[in-house]
């Protein structure tokens, strides 16, 4: 692979094998060989942005346990309203991403649109995804209700949550970040209603709402 003149913007280093890594991922915890820091594990997947991006497979406990845990997460606003307006989507995206890391877990991906938002993140086994969820849509809140000025906002009680292997998770960065393109053709029930049938999920409409 080919060097780079500089560390592109959301990547914190390029390993010795010249692949870029994450700045999501920047402290998870390596092992050093010949005094060279080197993933434990990593597959490298397609690339993301025009960049190889490295998932590292942490390690824990005394290099005992392995693992690769990536959820595709999707919430909407309550009743599905339009709250989240375009001058500070960016800014509720960022705030997520820092909420995700103060919870130990690698933001890779964040997006959306004015109803509803996903999220591509890693998690460790010791991390409960509705735990997660819930602790992540109360620090959002908190966020726009401070900050935006706009008490009346709130999330809808549930979400949808789906697992992914490694190999997945580049095509769902791509489509988390064409978000805006995807729903000038399409509602976000539509989009949910898709990915609960590709997913094999049964569900009542009524909950949809």
């Amino acid at each position: 692979m080919g060097s780079y003149a500089s560390v592109p913007t959301g990547y914190s280093g390029i390993e010795p094998n010249g692949i870029l890594v994450h700045r999501s991922l920047r402290d998870h915890q390596r092992t050093y060989t010949n005094g060279v820091a080197c993933p434990l594990q990593s597959t490298v997947l397609q690339s993301i942005d025009n960049f190889p991006l490295l998932f590292l497979v942490y390690l824990e406990t005394a290099m005992s346990t392995f693992h690769s845990i990536h959820f595709h997460i999707i919430f909407s606003t309550k009743h599905r309203k339009p709250w989240i307006d375009d001058k500070w989507i960016g800014d509720l995206h960022g705030y997520l991403g820092g909420t995700v890391k103060g919870l130990g877990a690698a933001p890779l991906k964040i997006g959306g649109v004015a109803d509803h938002v996903h999220m591509l993140i890693g998690c460790k086994t010791t991390h409960c995804p509705a735990e997660l969820v819930r602790e992540i849509k109360k620090s959002a809140t908190a966020w726009v209700h401070d900050a935006i000025g706009l008490t009346a906002f709130g999330w809808q009680d549930g979400y949808a949550i789906f697992s992914l292997s490694p190999d997945a998770c580049p095509g769902v960065s791509n489509y988390i970040g064409n978000q805006a393109e995807h729903h000038r053709k399409k509602s976000s029930i539509e989009e949910l209603k898709q990915l609960l049938a590709k997913a094999g999920i049964e569900y009542d409409p009524k909950y949809l709402e």
